[in-house]
């Protein structure tokens, strides 16, 4: 078994071993480690332990959090578990991660991602899951946990955080923003330089998002070709206002659950998709008298 306490050490604070059997932190000269029996002692502040007693005081893991965490360590730390956490996000899990997919990218790749977009946002790879860095603000609150095998599925690292608007940072730098359904979504158009943001789950608005958008103009929001990408489309509207959101969809794809991912991965490029945008994009209202028009000529009306 590795020797763990060096590690958290190290990543915390630094480490210089001493030569024998002590080593100590590179900040903190209290913080001592015993590399034969794993134990350690921060003089100044009284505290000492094993590992999990590392966890719990000095990273402030929960218990039972601190536990799984010693005993799933398997070259990275941590399990992705259905549970709830009450932990506090920890970002240097971030980097953790991140380092730790670096050879599984394949995920990312799939989706016409670059490794220099991969490296820009941090995502990473765990156990199966793959990672995405979720910010608020500039400060780490989760991570989107994404799978293909044994079954797709997309789920929060931490049950207990709040959703999170994914890239809401770049909005005060903006006029004009594309909102996408899904991350990654997100993560492909800001690779073509086209800025964009997403919510951390589908149809979900927090109203305190709202005044993030006070200097946006414009937002193209890209629904997804399925009945909840419309229901979304429409919550977006309601809730941003219906003279600055444009709807952009894949015409032609209306009820296969074709979204941006798949636009690019059929070979489309950049310019074709902003030749999308400018052709399929209307406000709501157009939107809805457009489809009223199609009803009655199925109904066999006409319009004057």
């Amino acid at each position: 078994m590795e020797n763990l306490l060096q590690t958290l050490i190290e990543e915390d604070y630094g480490y210089r071993s001493g030569g024998g059997v002590w080593g100590r932190s590179g900040e903190h000269d209290s913080l001592v480690l015993n590399e034969d029996k794993q134990l350690w002692f921060w003089n100044s502040k009284g505290i000492r332990g094993n590992a999990v007693d590392y966890l719990v005081l000095v990273r402030k893991m929960s218990s039972r959090s601190a536990k799984d965490y010693v005993n799933s360590r398997n070259g990275l730390i941590l399990d992705v578990r259905e549970k709830e956490d009450a932990s506090p996000p920890y970002e240097k899990l971030v980097d953790l991660m991140w380092n730790g997919g670096k050879n599984k990218r394949e995920y990312w790749y799939g989706r016409c991602l670059t490794d220099e977009t991969i490296d820009r946002f941090r995502l990473g790879h765990f156990d199966g899951w793959n990672l995405i860095p979720m910010f608020e603000d500039g400060v780490f609150k989760n991570f989107q946990c994404r799978r293909e095998v044994p079954a797709k599925r997309i789920k929060a690292w931490y049950t207990h955080v709040p959703p999170i608007l994914f890239n809401s940072e770049i909005l005060p730098f903006l006029k004009t923003v594309y909102m996408t359904e899904g991350t990654v979504d997100a993560i492909l158009l800001n690779q073509l330089g086209l800025p964009a943001i997403s919510a951390s789950g589908t149809n979900i608005w927090i109203p305190e998002w709202f005044s993030k958008f006070s200097k946006i103009h414009t937002v193209y929001y890209v629904e997804d070709s399925d009945s909840a990408g419309r229901v979304a489309s429409r919550r977006i509207t309601k809730n941003l206002g219906a003279s600055r959101v444009r709807i952009v969809s894949y015409e032609g794809h209306e009820n296969d659950k074709f979204d941006t991912v798949d636009f690019f991965r059929a070979g489309n490029k950049k310019e074709d998709f902003l030749e999308c945008v400018n052709s399929t994009s209307k406000f709501l209202f157009e939107m809805e008298e457009s489809n009223g028009k199609q009803y009655k000529r199925k109904q066999g009306y006409s319009r004057s």
